[in-house]
């Protein structure tokens, strides 16, 4: 056994120094990288090369020829002057960093013998406009052809299964890629900031599409996702021209940020699959006039379509439990919307909707309960919402204790409110910019209310019960500053006891 272990250890020992055996030959130190083979690697420059380069397929040192079978980390790095570099048929691996920073490469000969190529080999390659990799490459190391600024086309063969994290990353020139069907996941930041790119064919191969993979990829128009993909994740396509997107049933996530500043995404259709719709997934897509949701589709998370100005309509389906917080907040030109029966609402979901005059709610929903025009949680002791059409006086009934954010906000056509001694509180922005108020009370129960909750409503009379203003009510409660900018709220009359 010792005998053994001896003979373990001695072996391990000689291949360790082997590893260590260096020799330089026209400008090139090599390493040998297997003795019994004669196998070497390139492992730095003695001189930085310039102009155009060959790698020699062998080398002959003291009547022994050795094989190049790999260029080393960082063998070549830094060296501005090289414009073209040959590879030879023997190579198999190109180490991470190998060409880092050759910012005048302007072509280079990758050979059908590579099989991998290394993490950042190609990166900062500023002057290599076209990479052809052969069908031998079966990895391409994360950033390999990062920020390769002139680079215009590249074409990924069918031995690829990966297109690893950053790998185009800041290509900002890349017009055209082509993925093969072999591709199954496309990874983090991998087409960052590639602003040439135009479209891209996403083969059906693909079932993860990562974080930020083509996010601010702001010329690319149009995208077909196959049916192959199942997780779209956050900031994946934040692509200001991107017009027109098609969710497919074969997904069941849209990550947050997903389409997050897609400004001339006119219309979206989401899958029968997809359970759930990210933080912020939509947000500021300015353009977006047409949203289908699937029916599959459970959570709308908080501020998921938060200023989507142009949509008009909005359907939920039955199979939505939960709508969060700001989820349609400020879609302006919003005028219908449509609640299915599983549906329940975090806050403000449809603050700042001031066209939202339509609601309709299924009857049979066990969470919400509308009534002219207003929505209620089940049991009436919150107030959601009001029409934005409902018009003259409106008593709210005696089971409310606390109205939400910006529950009657811009309802301009409201002359009066009756708010009863069961209200406590009272949310920010909840009756702002009622413009036709002319009369509201305010009784001795509400011991809470949010900031600029009166704003806007310059024509009315605040009768408050309480001879002055609770520790509870914010300072800003019936005004508003905004950048130096004062925005008053009604006349407020203290100590009032009129019986409304």
């Amino acid at each position: 056994m010792k005998k053994l272990l001896f003979i373990i250890l001695a072996t391990t020992l000689a291949m360790q120094v082997l590893a260590q055996v260096t020799f330089t030959d026209d400008n090139l130190k090599y390493r040998v990288i297997d003795a019994e083979k004669h196998y070497l690697s390139v492992n730095k420059t003695e001189k930085k090369p310039e102009g155009n380069f060959v790698i020699p397929s062998e080398v002959e040192k003291e009547g022994v020829t050795y094989t190049v079978t790999k260029i080393d980390e960082s063998a070549f790095s830094y060296c501005n002057d090289l414009v073209s570099v040959t590879i030879p048929n023997t190579i198999i691996k190109i180490g991470d960093q190998a060409f880092d920073n050759c910012s005048s490469l302007k072509s280079i000969i990758i050979p059908n013998s590579v099989k991998i190529i290394g993490r950042y080999a190609f990166c900062d390659c500023n002057s290599l406009s076209s990479v052809d990799i052969p069908n031998s490459v079966t990895q391409i190391g994360e950033a390999a052809f990062h920020s390769c600024k002139s680079l215009k086309s590249v074409n990924i063969p069918n031995s690829v299964k990966t297109i690893n994290d950053l790998m185009f990353n800041g290509c900002d020139s890349l017009e055209s890629v082509t993925i093969p069907e072999s591709v199954t996941k496309i990874g983090y930041k991998a087409f960052y900031c590639c602003y040439a790119l135009k479209s891209i064919n996403i083969p059906n191969s693909v079932s993860v599409i990562e974080y930020e993979s083509f996010d601010v990829c702001r010329n690319l128009k149009s995208i077909i996702i196959p049916e192959s993909v199942i997780t779209i994740e956050g900031y994946a396509f934040r692509c200001s021209g991107l017009k027109t997107i098609t969710i497919p049933n074969s997904v069941k996530s849209i990550g947050r940020y997903a389409f997050e500043y897609c400004d001339s995404l006119t219309s979206v259709v989401i899958g029968n699959s997809v359970k759930s719709i990210g933080e912020r997934a939509f947000h500021n897509c300015k353009e977006l006039r047409s949203l289908c949701l699937g029916n599959s589709v459970e959570i709308i998370d908080k501020m998921a379509f938060w200023d989507c100005e142009s949509l008009i309509s909005v359907t939920i389906p039955n199979s939505v439990t939960s709508i969060e917080g700001g989820a349609f907040d400020y879609c302006k030109k919003l005028s219908y919307v449509s609640i299915g029966k599983s549906a329940n609402l975090g806050s403000n979901v449809f603050s700042g909707c001031s066209r939202l005059r339509r609601i309709e709610l299924n009857s049979e929903n066990a969470n919400l309960t509308l009534e002219e025009g207003v929505l209620f949680n089940k049991d009436k002791t919150a107030l959601l919402l009001c029409s934005k059409g409902k018009s003259g006086a409106y008593k709210i009934p005696n089971t409310v204790k606390i109205i939400e954010y910006d529950a009657f906000g811009s309802c301009e056509y409201l002359t009066s409110i009756i708010i009863p001694n069961s209200v406590e509180e009272i949310e920010t922005n909840a009756f702002r910019y009622c413009k036709s108020l002319t009369s509201v009370n305010i009784p001795a129960s509400v011991t809470r209310i949010g900031e600029s909750a009166f704003v806007g409503c310059t024509n009315a009379t605040i009768n408050c019960e309480v001879a002055e203003k609770p520790e509870g009510w914010n300072w800003s409660w019936n005004d508003e500053y905004i950048e130096d900018e004062y925005y008053e709220g009604g006349k407020v009359v203290w100590g009032s006891n009129s019986d409304q």
